[in-house]
């Protein structure tokens, strides 16, 4: 299972080597930088679906307590 944060890492990952293909060819950086927007969020949003579709679900990020008066904190 992953986070939100997790996924989005990926796909960060990912665009890198894109952008960076992208740069070797004097791509021009407007344009760069547009599709570098357009392709993370499709990443993020196909990467769901696929694990949609193996049914899975993402899993939520953990919240962390204010204090420390938790059961079996001392």
């Amino acid at each position: 299972m992953f986070t939100e944060a997790e996924v989005v890492a990926v796909a960060d990952a990912h665009w890198g080597y894109v952008k960076s293909v992208l740069e070797a060819h004097d791509e021009d950086p407007n344009i760069i930088e547009r599709c570098g927007f357009h392709y993370r969020e499709a990443f993020i949003h196909g990467f769901k679906h696929g694990v949609e579709s193996c049914g899975v679900e993402m899993r939520k990020p953990r919240k962390r307590r204010r204090n420390g008066n938790a059961p079996g904190d001392e």
